[in-house]
């Protein structure tokens, strides 16, 4: 797939190619800063600010992140413009245990730019460590 589709609506989503498939690569294009160490909305969270890397080919300004200090799960996204600006952000709530780790089970990303519009994921269910050819094995 070209780089130019990266940013383009998954599935007439909120959420784009980018958001699905570049996460692991957070690390190696960012740099990574606390921010904030404190209380939000009543919970105790971290807040890290990610800026690009010189060379990096990377869409964002910045990123910013905020997990809980109690299990760091996440809680908030922001994605911000090369101007500094927000652009959109995801809000992580419905925090279930599953498969024996603590998750957000719902999932909310939202354009700045497109008021009232959402696209939300809610997990019903969901499983970890489960060998990926397990289920092909009995249907072959």
């Amino acid at each position: 797939m070209p780089a130019s589709m990266a940013m383009t609506s998954w599935m007439g989503s909120d959420f784009t190619i980018d958001d699905l498939v570049k996460e692991p690569f957070l690390a190696r294009d960012y740099t990574i800063a606390t921010s904030f160490e404190g209380q939000r909305g009543g919970v105790a969270v971290y807040e890290y600010t990610l800026t690009p890397k010189p060379d990096a080919a990377v869409v964002w300004g910045k990123i910013v992140l905020q997990f809980r200090q109690a299990d760091s799960v996440s809680t908030w996204q922001g994605y911000y413009s090369e101007d500094g600006k927000l652009a959109r952000e995801l809000t992580f709530s419905e925090y279930k245990t599953k498969s024996g780790k603590v998750i957000p089970t719902r999932l909310v990303m939202q354009s700045a730019d497109k008021a009232g519009a959402h696209t939300t994921i809610d997990y019903e269910d969901i499983a970890f460590d489960v060998p990926i050819f397990a289920g092909l094995a009995n249907s072959v």
